[in-house]
């Protein structure tokens, strides 16, 4: 089964160059190590770049992007309890101090984590 995805894959590929508009074929995995060579060779996926794990910083840009709109919609709540009703606890939304530092804590104790899905 795999040998025909390749095959078929392949077949797509050379097929690329005689389109009538100049085509970009971007393919994308997490795993290199697992594609074909025949895939990589020059006149297919030629040419490789490599985009490494993010840092402290961009883990914290990645959670940013994630957790913002929960914040803005009240969703997010880092704060001290506001109320205490008998079933229901509610906490204040995070002011921009608590917020920075709750992404940056994040950020700093997930070291290898991606933000991939």
């Amino acid at each position: 089964a795999r040998d025909s995805v390749v095959n078929q894959l392949l077949a797509l590929m050379d097929g690329v160059a005689s389109l009538p508009v100049p085509t970009f074929v971007i393919a994308l995995t997490n795993r290199r190590e697992l594609i074909d060579p025949a895939v990589l060779r020059p006149g297919r996926l030629e040419v490789q770049v490599g985009v490494g794990r993010p840092d402290d910083e961009g883990r914290a840009a990645i959670l940013r992007i994630h957790a913002e709109k929960m914040r803005a919609s009240g969703r997010l709540a880092l704060g001290t309890p506001r109320s205490h009703a008998d079933d229901e606890c509610t906490l204040e939304p995070p002011d921009d101090a608590t917020y920075a530092l709750w992404l940056a804590n994040v950020a700093s104790r997930t070291n290898g984590f991606s933000g991939a899905a």
